[in-house]
């Protein structure tokens, strides 16, 4: 019998609500990626796993994303590949917690409320 998205739902909630307290961060990531490969195939755009990682690029990929240039900032016109690699782990660290912060504002009741009422009626 094929598993239902509901059952698959309760059997990953048991899953947390068993082994959560002993779960450090890394072990709650694992755990959170795990559901949504999961899920995957009932969410929306299935066949693409939503907050999954991608795999390293290749090495011809590598080589062209190093020519290419941030295009903002004190380093817009540097080549990637010219930056140094704490750099861009701190960039791309910010950039995470950036982008959550973002969605979490535009996410807020307020804003949501704001948007709401300043959208164009639709034709």
């Amino acid at each position: 019998m094929a598993t239902t998205p509901g059952q698959l739902a309760q059997e990953l909630v048991e899953l947390v609500a068993a082994e959560g307290s002993r779960l450090d961060k890394v072990g709650c990531t694992i755990v959170a990626r795990r559901m949504v490969e999961a899920l995957s195939p009932w969410l929306p755009g299935a066949g693409h796993v939503a907050g999954a990682r991608p795999g390293p690029m290749d090495y011809a990929e590598a080589a062209a994303f190093a020519k290419g240039t941030l295009g903002f900032g004190a380093h817009a016109a540097t080549p990637i590949g010219e930056l140094s690699a704490d750099y861009l782990e701190w960039l791309a660290d910010r950039s995470r917690q950036t982008w959550l912060d973002l969605d979490r504002f535009l996410n807020s009741p307020n804003v949501k409320r704001e948007r709401q009422s300043t959208a164009e009626p639709e034709p």
